[in-house]
């Protein structure tokens, strides 16, 4: 009975795809729609209903216009159509795989494109495939969580607003919503989540590179004043915190069978436990001392 519905659950969901292949086809063009027929198709090919796996060819050809996205370019469509593609086909969906393969998609545009793309063109917090385990509802909403703020962190990327250790709690708040893209269930061992779980562990291991060096940083060019430091030794906490988490999560990778995983080499600490707490020893020993010095200027006076 179980293989029965599942048969009945991929004929539809084929159905369905070949139905929003004729729609692009047929649907007029429209200037201020951004529509661009065979990105379309590209959109609805590399998302399909299909559970079992994703269609490279497809997504390949989606990252090819992306990166030919120059303002000079007449390779093809830039991030423009190609993110109103996605959001449409992303808007529309019901079904968990539709949607997690709009994110994985949605992400490599955001990696490959070398303009800004600006926010994910769609709104995924609440989603909910009622005909799935919830657990893959969850998923997707993890999925998203990451991306909606990551698209966030690369808009502001030119605004330059941030100090280097606000830049490095950010990173770790990335780091943090990266680390939800999990199983949330029994039995969500199935090719595309796990391919999510991949794009994931690259990206985590990039962002973990990146609050390294910028924690490194901090600690070579010391401390300006008492809130940047009471903010250093926030960062410095949650640096030891993420590195045992990070472990945990390679490992449970490697246990599903998340290709990258056997890849990659172990996490390094960027600081331990000692380390946090002999900086802050060093900050009350120079507090104290400030303070001593500043009430020995005040008897002078």
């Amino acid at each position: 009975m179980g293989s029965l519905r599942q048969w009945w659950r991929r004929a539809a969901a084929a159905v369905m795809d070949r139905r929003s292949l004729l729609l692009s086809r047929v649907r007029p063009r429209r200037t201020w729609q951004c529509h661009h027929r065979e990105l379309d198709a590209a959109v609805i090919r590399a998302t399909s209903h299909e559970e079992r796996w994703v269609e490279y060819r497809a997504a390949g050809r989606v990252f090819r216009w992306a990166r030919a996205s120059s303002p000079s370019s007449l390779a093809g469509p830039g991030p423009g159509p190609i993110v109103w593609a996605l959001g449409r086909r992303a808007r529309r969906t019901r079904r968990w795989a539709v949607a997690l393969k709009a994110l994985m998609l949605a992400h490599g545009v955001l990696l490959v494109s070398p303009r800004d793309v600006g926010r994910v063109p769609f709104e995924l917090a609440k989603f909910r495939d009622r005909s799935a385990p919830p657990a893959l509802s969850a998923f997707v909403r993890a999925y998203f969580r990451y991306l909606d703020y990551r698209s966030l962190l690369a808009a502001e990327e030119h605004l330059d607003i941030d100090s280097d250790v606000d830049k490095i709690a950010k990173l770790q708040l990335l780091l943090e919503l990266l680390l939800q893209i999990r199983p949330y269930g029994d039995g969500m061992e199935v090719p595309l989540v796990l391919e999510a779980m991949d794009c994931a562990l690259i990206e985590i291991f990039q962002v973990y590179s990146d609050v390294c060096t910028g924690v490194a940083r901090f600690l070579v060019d010391g401390v300006q004043d008492k809130s940047t430091a009471a903010a250093g030794v926030n960062v410095l906490w949650k640096a030891v915190e993420q590195s045992a988490q990070l472990s945990s999560y390679l490992a449970l990778c490697r246990s599903l069978g998340v290709v990258n995983a056997r890849r990659l080499p172990d996490f390094e600490r960027v600081v331990r436990h000692d380390d946090v707490r002999e900086f802050e020893g060093l900050l009350a020993r120079d507090a104290a001392d400030e303070d001593v010095s500043q009430g020995a200027v005040e008897s002078v006076r």
